[in-house]
């Protein structure tokens, strides 16, 4: 994906709520998606995993250099359902960058944005406890 790509999906992420409702939700049904919606050619057991993966890791490299601003909205939805899926899938080596991005100050600059302009941080709560959680 060319960093051009990139800054266009990140756009769409920020401006669009559908989008990032959308994408949570294709996260979240990762298995019944891929099951209804596969390739022509049928992947094998294994194989539909690492296409999951590699969905959830792309997804992951568009969100995380703008956190500190998607995170402030509706965006920590999307990346605790990245998290999550990493988790189901068993992406050990993604789920870590993962935690490592968000157990860095993102989290914290997300708070005093949202707080500074006046949002709800119940979503930074949530992401905040599924980060403990193994």
């Amino acid at each position: 994906m060319s960093g051009r790509q990139a800054t266009d999906w990140t756009g769409v992420l920020l401006v669009f709520r559908q989008t990032q409702r959308l994408l949570s939700s294709l996260v979240k049904q990762a298995d019944e998606t891929w099951e209804v919606a596969g390739s022509p050619e049928r992947p094998t057991g294994q194989d539909k995993g690492q296409s999951k993966q590699s969905f959830i890791e792309a997804l992951w490299l568009v969100l995380a250099p703008h956190l500190s601003t998607v995170l402030a909205s509706r965006g920590v939805f999307l990346a605790t359902d990245i998290l999550q899926a990493s988790r189901r899938l068993n992406a050990q080596n993604l789920e870590k960058q993962i935690v490592q991005v968000l157990e860095g100050d993102v989290l914290k600059q997300a708070r005093e944005s949202a707080q500074a302009q006046g949002l709800s941080t119940a979503g930074l709560n949530v992401l905040s406890s599924k980060l403990k959680e193994n």
